[in-house]
This record gives C-alpha cells, sequence and structure tokens, in this order.
C-alpha cells in the first residue's frame, strides 16, 4: 500500500509536470486559455510565455543523460532555444542578491546549483556544508529532477524582478510597466498549459499541489493559489492604469508571499512520501532536492534553524533518512514571516480527500468534535415535542414527592442508612474514545 501512494504522487507529478515532450505543439504560442479567461496581457509577451518548453527540453536532455545530450542542456540553459530569455540569465538576476549571499556566500547561487547539477558535481559556497549540494550521488535521474524543480526557483526571481521593474515604471512609463507585469504571468504560467494541459512552470505546481493538500477550488476551476494570484495581478494591472504606485507594490508583496505557497506544499508532500510511504527513489530525491534548493534562501532569512533542517534531511544523499514531522514543524515556524498562512498550504489528504494522513494535517487545525450518543431528533410533529414536555413535568414531580417522602421516613427512624449497598466496583472499563 505505501509503494502504491508514493507511486501515484509521483505519478501525478510526472503527468501533469508532462512527461512526454514529443506530445507539445511548438506553434502555440499564447497564453493558455484558463489564465486568458482571468487575465488578458497588454503586451507581446510570447518569447517570455515559451520559457516553459525550454525547460522541458533541458530536463529532457538531461534525463538522457549522454554526453552529447547533457551538453545541449547546459546551452540550452545559457543561451535558450525556443525562447531568447535562458533560465542561466533568471539565476543571476540581481533581483535578490542579498538574499542569496545571506544564505549561501554567493551572489549566483541558483546559477551555481544548476551548473552543479547539469554536470554531477559539487558546489562549494562559502558558507559551508550546510548550504552545498553534491549531486555527484546522483545518477541521470535525480539530476534532471533536480533541475526541473530547482529551475523554478531561478523563474520565481525573475517574476519578482518583473514585479520591481513595473513599479519602478509605474509612475512614467506606464508601457513600460505594463510590460513588466506581463512578464512576470508569462513566467508564472508558460504557454504549455493553454487547453489546461500539462505544464512545467509554478501556476502547474501550484495546481498539482492543490489536489494533494484541499486547496483546490471548485467553483474556479483552479488552485486557491492560482485564483488568488491572477487576481493580484489584475489588481496590479489596475494599479498600473491609475498609477497608485504604493498600492502596486503591496500586490506585489502579496504575491511574493503567494507564489512561495506550491514550493511549501511540494516540499512537505515529498517528504511525506519519503519518510511514511517508503518512497526512497532517486526520482523524488532529486524532486525534493530541487525544491528545497529553491526554498532554503527564504526560509533563512527568518529562520536559520528551519534552514539547516530541511538542507540537512533533504539535500542529495540525505533523504532517505528525512523526518516529516520535524520538516513540517520547522517550515511552519516561518509561515507568518513569509506572509502565508496555514490554511494557503492546508494539509496533506488522503487518497479519499476527505480526511489528512497521519500527521499532516493543517497547522493550527482542531479535529472536528464528535458527539457521544445519539441527538434528538427535531423532525417529529409538535405532539412528540408536547409529550415528552408533559412526560419531563410529571417525572419531576414524581421526584420531589419521593424525596420529601424519605426525608420524613429518614426522621422517623424509619429508613436504616446502613442497608443501602452503594456498588464500590463501578469502573471505567476504557471502550470511551476520545
Amino acid at each position: 500500500m505505501a509503494t502504491t501512494s508514493s507511486n501515484s504522487y509521483g505519478l501525478c507529478f510526472c503527468i501533469l509536470f508532462s512527461c512526454a515532450a514529443s506530445k507539445i505543439i511548438h506553434d502555440q504560442r499564447h497564453l493558455l486559455t484558463p489564465i486568458a479567461d482571468t487575465y488578458t496581457p497588454t503586451t507581446d509577451i510570447d518569447n517570455e510565455a515559451i520559457l516553459d518548453l525550454d525547460l522541458q527540453l533541458i530536463y529532457a536532455r538531461t534525463l538522457s543523460g549522454t554526453e552529447d545530450s547533457l551538453q545541449e542542456a547546459a546551452s540550452v540553459y545559457s543561451n535558450g532555444d525556443k525562447s531568447t530569455i535562458s533560465i542561466e540569465s533568471m539565476g543571476t538576476s540581481t533581483v535578490n542578491p542579498n538574499v542569496f549571499y545571506a544564505y549561501s556566500g554567493a551572489y549566483d547561487y541558483e546559477d551555481r546549483l544548476m551548473k552543479a547539477a547539469l554536470a554531477g558535481d559539487s558546489t562549494d559556497f562559502p558558507n559551508g556544508a550546510d548550504t552545498n549540494f553534491d549531486f555527484s550521488v546522483f545518477g541521470k535521474v535525480g539530476r534532471a529532477e533536480f533541475v526541473r524543480y530547482g529551475a523554478l526557483g531561478s523563474v520565481y526571481n525573475q517574476i519578482i524582478t518583473e514585479l520591481r521593474g513595473a513599479n519602478e515604471k509605474c509612475s512614467n512609463e506606464t508601457d513600460v510597466a505594463h510590460n513588466h507585469l506581463d512578464r512576470a504571468v508569462a513566467f508564472y504560467t508558460g504557454s504549455m498549459s493553454r487547453d489546461g494541459g500539462p505544464g512545467q512552470l509554478l501556476y502547474t505546481l501550484a495546481e498539482v499541489e492543490s489536489q494533494r493538500f484541499g486547496t483546490y477550488d471548485s467553483i474556479s476551476g483552479m488552485s486557491k493559489v492560482n485564483k488568488s494570484v491572477l487576481s493580484e495581478f489584475n489588481a496590479g494591472k489596475s494599479y498600473l492604469n491609475e498609477k497608485k504606485c504604493n498600492l502596486f507594490v503591496g500586490r506585489s508583496d502579496v504575491l511574493e508571499s503567494l507564489m512561495l505557497v506550491p514550493f511549501i506544499q511540494a516540499l512537505l508532500g515529498h517528504t511525506y512520501a519519503l519518510d511514511n510511504q517508503g518512497d526512497s527513489a532517486e526520482k523524488t530525491q532529486g524532486e525534493v532536492a530541487g525544491i528545497a534548493a529553491s526554498l532554503l534562501p527564504y526560509l533563512r532569512l527568518y529562520n536559520d534553524a528551519a534552514a539547516v533542517v530541511v538542507h540537512r534531511d533533504l539535500s542529495p544523499g540525505k533523504a532517505t533518512g528525512a523526518s516529516f514531522e520535524v520538516v513540517k514543524y520547522n517550515l511552519e515556524r516561518t509561515y507568518k514571516h513569509l506572509g502565508i498562512s496555514c490554511a494557503d498550504v492546508g494539509g496533506l489528504r488522503d487518497y479519499s480527500g476527505t480526511s489528512y494522513l497521519r500527521n499532516a494535517m493543517p497547522c493550527g487545525y482542531v479535529a472536528p468534535s464528535v458527539p457521544i450518543g445519539p441527538t434528538p431528533s427535531t423532525s417529529g410533529n409538535g405532539d412528540n415535542d408536547t409529550s415528552l414536555i408533559v412526560g419531563l413535568v410529571f417525572g419531576g414531580i414524581c421526584v420531589l414527592i419521593i424525596v420529601a417522602y424519605v426525608a420524613r421516613k429518614t426522621e422517623a427512624g424509619q429508613l436504616i442508612p446502613s442497608k443501602i449497598k452503594k456498588n464500590v466496583d463501578m469502573k471505567v472499563n476504557g471502550d470511551l474514545e476520545l
């Protein structure tokens, strides 16, 4: 049973992140239909949206594992292929240099990670063992999965870059500001999910995880995170139109927080599979290492201990000894600082979708109380209710008469207390389960 559950979890990711590259139609390069229904770009962002095709190609070539295919993967990473924008350029962006430097001691943290994974080498960050990753312990599968998920950290970084660029141009170059915002949306969604199909970027990750964590919104037909993110993108668009730049900054801050939710959900889901479902596959280890690498600098900002725990439990070669409960506890200590809530993340559901897996409830979760004994029915007619009331009143009168009678007899010496036997052997047998 445990193996089936963990394999199903991995299969869910494989399907929704499009394992079958050959089925993608490369000339369909507009934003996805579900996104177009919610957010309409005002500028041409086709080049940005097809970044997901390049990420898919990098993954496929890394997974192939031949010398030629690895060289091609490295080339696409550095130079792009379908898109003229490279993932390497996103990993060396200067938007969050202090975040990456504070964690690893290197400003180009994400770029170094990706290149080490592609080459099967180790990183050598100045801040030491609790920040470094050794990819020599992985074969081609683990490295390919790390690349696919680790790249999302670079994409997240680029989205923040675009949002801040939009704010800088808000007051005097509205068209440029709108292009920055449109680019942020394109990098969040990609091009491949246009018809609600599989994708590669954060929008798809959020959809996958919402099914597992009970955060899917059936009314909107998408995850609650994606619904909120697209709503914030639209609010930002309105504020740019009105040149309400301070309000736009507020929306950007909310977006930065919301987009971390699928990372945290994915980290928890994979750690649970590793610890509690016997899933030690290299594929799972590579995926969780990539997710952890994307999150670690942001965890380190607010809780150094949390970052250390996640790294020691989930970096390459260590994930088979991961403790879900320890990782979950340490992640939850950062939620408030990251700007997210327990409700945003949700809890890991079982496959029925009606209850949570053991110890995987949302933080702050209070189980619904279970009534003990039958609940009186209110479906009867008025005559039954009247009869009940009359019976209770009559019974109460009888009790009062008996009590008065006993009192009088006791005073007259007709009732001897020593003849009343008490049942001192009555015990609670433990049948009542709380």
